[in-house]
């Protein structure tokens, strides 16, 4: 099988005696839609790459690694001639650490063994440190890090939990908070939401009680202490529409606009206690869930 190479110290080692490093990490559609979304068009952080460049040093890696967050880090792969993105491997967050290839992380899932590696203190941050303190009481230190080149004792493999149908398996609770705004809908201090936060009165007050989910479009203006929010009826937010249409051609697209929202749109979108069990992981994949909806809703905008 060969040998491979150790990215920070230069050995090599047998690839049968490679470990945490051959599973699959890669993420579904939706995954890879989310984490585009809140990298490169988030409802108020700046941008960040997607996907991660693989030419810089990587960002910090997380101890809980999740397949739909800001913070996960996303590289581009190719599988049977198809562009994928995936997950970093066990393997490959430990190197980023810069833990030696050699190094076995001990854990009776995928998930443990992530968290041993993201809570560690990197060895070479920890290096220079001990370092430092040992110039700094007079004693000698190691010019290079001792580092052992081979194993004899590893642990055994782990996998990513699958559907049948090969996508990641994930678990959610069945009141899953969702919240992202409209793609395109961010202009000139507004933007329009669709969240499961629940009315008016039960915004925001996620410690304060359950409360039953309801799906929300509201529009938002302005920024920090001027920030409103505004939750419109379909009705009423025709009504703010027309009365912004100044010339005959404005007209005509606004009523094909709202004949594709009536006839195509419309029919099409999922009550929301469907919309609910498609976010919280029930259903196959593939079915209208909010970041379906968000996505068929902005077409139709575009159009």
């Amino acid at each position: 099988m060969g040998s491979v190479p150790d990215p920070n110290y230069g050995f090599h080692i047998p690839a049968e005696e490679l470990s945490d490093h051959f599973m699959d990490t890669v993420l579904t559609d939706e995954e890879v839609q989310i984490n585009r979304k809140s990298k490169v068009d988030h409802s108020w952080y700046g941008r960040m790459p997607f996907p991660d460049p693989v030419d810089r040093p990587a960002r910090t890696v997380m101890a809980t690694q999740t397949g739909v967050s800001r913070e996960t880090l996303v590289l581009e792969w190719e599988r049977e001639g198809s562009k994928v993105y995936r997950r970093p491997t066990i393997r490959e967050a430990a190197s980023f650490q810069t833990f030696p290839i050699t190094y076995q992380f001990w854990g009776r899932t995928a998930e443990t063994r992530y968290k041993l590696v993201g809570n560690a203190v990197p060895p070479v941050l920890a290096g220079a440190v001990a370092r430092a303190i040992a110039r700094k009481m007079g004693r000698p230190s190691p010019a290079a890090p001792i580092v052992t080149t081979h194993t004899t004792l590893r642990p055994p493999p782990v996998k990513v939990s699958r559907r049948r149908d090969g996508t990641a398996l994930q678990r959610y609770p069945a009141d899953r908070k969702f919240r992202d705004h409209l793609p395109g809908s961010r202009s000139r201090g507004f933007r329009v939401d669709l969240d499961n936060l629940g009315g008016d009165e039960a915004f925001g007050k996620r410690a304060g009680g359950p409360h039953p989910i309801v799906w929300t479009a509201r529009l938002y203006a302005g920024s920090g202490k001027h920030l409103a929010r505004v939750t419109l009826t379909l009705d009423q937010a025709l009504e703010q529409f027309n009365s912004c249409l100044l010339t005959e051609d404005q007209v005509k697209r606004a009523r094909r606009f709202r004949t594709e929202l009536e006839e195509k749109v419309g029919p099409a979108l999922p009550d929301s206690r469907s919309l609910q069990e498609v976010w919280a992981g029930g259903g196959p994949q593939g079915r209208n869930g909010p970041v379906q909806v968000l996505s068929r809703l902005a077409r139709a905008v575009d159009e």
